[in-house]
């Protein structure tokens, strides 16, 4: 996807009524690397389910990193905790990239 595009969409969607949103969203603040990676995780797990839904199964997913609990046996989106343990395994490095990159 292209920047015009990407800019275009923002349009669309603030001409609907979220301007709000588009807002909040620019204006995330990672406060290091663990918020980088739950913001992460959040987007992932979100993705194309109801906000209820999601929130129970973040919290899991969530729970199942902390207690060292591989996320498959909380999560069974294959796809989504394969994305998930990618990110989970360079969070650090990731993170600085995001850090050092002029066009969040």
């Amino acid at each position: 996807m292209n920047k015009q595009l990407l800019l275009e969409l923002r349009g669309k969607i603030i001409e609907a009524g979220y301007g709000d949103e588009v807002r909040w969203a620019e204006n995330i603040q990672c406060r290091g690397p663990s918020d980088f990676f739950a913001e992460y995780v959040w987007v992932v797990v979100s993705s194309g389910m109801k906000n209820q839904v999601a929130q129970r199964i973040y919290s899991k997913v969530m729970g199942a990193i902390v207690d060292r609990v591989p996320i498959n046996t909380v999560f069974k989106h294959e796809l989504k905790v394969k994305a998930i343990n990618q990110v989970l395994a360079n969070t650090r490095e990731l993170y600085f990239e995001y850090l050092m990159d002029n066009d969040k």
